[in-house]
């Protein structure tokens, strides 16, 4: 070849080297768009938004959310597709802010560019739901039914239903209107509580508020008897007014008769009331110890028959003990001796006791001892 040619072929090949260089050293370019979206404030978890527009000339790119220039959580960016979704829907409420900016980072490699972000918010008209606390004072002891009154309630869109949130029965009942009823009266109790207490819930769709009903009650006059029958233990009646205890004597609880206080301490409770029934029984002590101890009625089965100290108290504490057993000797549980039990003998004059053979047949009266409210 001649140097000419020669000289020809080494430009060329010079030439062709430094085309390809320049082509396989050209820098990334990455190409972007701001993005910019309208939705209706209140949007789901994960709505999608839209996908942000972005280029290159090579390679691959990459998303993520720039933190420093963004509401933390407002949105996300899928990081290898580029769709933004909503993320924490706490932002999305038009009555706090109308708009939110921020800023996403797009990368190829060494080069990365940020993208504006602004999701405009519009208004959407919401349910709003308004109760009220409400107070009332009546008389303890109302009827099933009786109107406590009505709630003050609204709402801007609609209709409101309205319900009474209890873990267990409720005192109160609430009707389409919202009027509250009584419905269970034993909870009107003043001896029991002062005060009944309740929860009513309005709702309108998906919003719902609630509020405290309390019902103050005053105090009417009235028989031992009628507390009793309305729930009120004899320990209660007692300690809140211990000169009732002559009414308590006598009257039935429980599927008993009730008997006198104890100072005596014999029952090991120290001070406590007695609560006896006559079961009309007769039989030798053995078999009225075995009645008495199985004996489950009012709801409960601790029944035993009577220490004859605790008998004794029973009468001595009234005197005679008129009209509440028949004239008869009734089993106790002291012995006195081999196979001899104490017998008490109530009447409407005395009463007092003796030994008797175990084997005799006599009355029986089943007791136990009330302490506190709940025993």
């Amino acid at each position: 070849m001649s140097p000419r040619k020669l000289s020809l072929f080494f430009t060329f090949a010079f030439l062709l080297s430094g085309i390809s260089c320049t082509k396989e050293e050209d820098p990334i370019s990455i190409n972007v768009t701001d993005f910019a979206v309208t939705i209706a404030e209140n949007p789901t978890l994960g709505q999608v938004l839209g996908t942000v527009a972005v280029t290159t000339n090579r390679g691959t790119l990459t998303y993520s959310v720039e933190p420093s220039e963004t509401l933390s959580g407002a949105f996300a960016i899928n990081a290898t597709t580029g769709q933004l979704t909503v993320g924490s829907i706490g932002f999305y409420d038009f009555e706090t802010r109308t708009s939110i900016a921020g800023k996403v980072k797009v990368t190829n490699g060494s080069v990365s560019k940020l993208i504006n972000v602004t999701i405009t918010l519009t208004d959407v008209v919401e349910v709003v739901v308004n109760i009220s606390n409400f107070t009332a004072t009546i008389a303890e002891n109302p009827t099933q039914g009786q109107l406590l009154g009505t709630v003050t309630s609204s709402t801007n869109l609609g209709g409101l239903t309205f319900s009474m949130i209890s873990e267990g029965t409720s005192p109160i009942a609430v009707n389409s209107v919202g009027e509250l009823t009584v419905a269970t009266p034993s909870y009107f109790n003043y001896e029991l509580r002062t005060t009944v207490q309740a929860t009513v819930r309005a709702t309108n769709g998906n919003v719902s508020k609630d509020a405290t009903v309390i019902i103050t009650l005053t105090d009417v006059t009235e028989t031992v008897q009628k507390r009793l029958d309305d729930g009120e233990t004899p320990y209660q009646i007692y300690t809140k007014d211990n000169t009732l205890l002559n009414q308590i004597y006598g009257k039935t609880f429980a599927g008993g008769k009730i008997g006198s206080l104890t100072t005596t301490g014999t029952t090991g409770k120290g001070n406590c009331l007695i609560l006896y029934i006559d079961m009309e029984y007769s039989g030798n002590q053995s078999a009225s110890n075995t009645v008495a101890n199985n004996l489950e009625t009012g709801g409960y089965s601790d029944w035993r028959l009577l220490t004859e100290s605790e008998a004794i108290t029973v009468c001595a504490t009234q005197g005679a003990v008129p009209n509440l057993f028949p004239f008869a000797y009734f089993w106790t549980s002291t012995g006195c001796g081999g196979i001899c039990y104490k017998a008490y003998y109530f009447s409407n004059s005395s009463c007092g006791s003796g030994g008797e053979p175990s084997s005799n047949g006599h009355h029986l009266v089943a007791g136990r001892v009330y302490d506190d409210p709940n025993n």
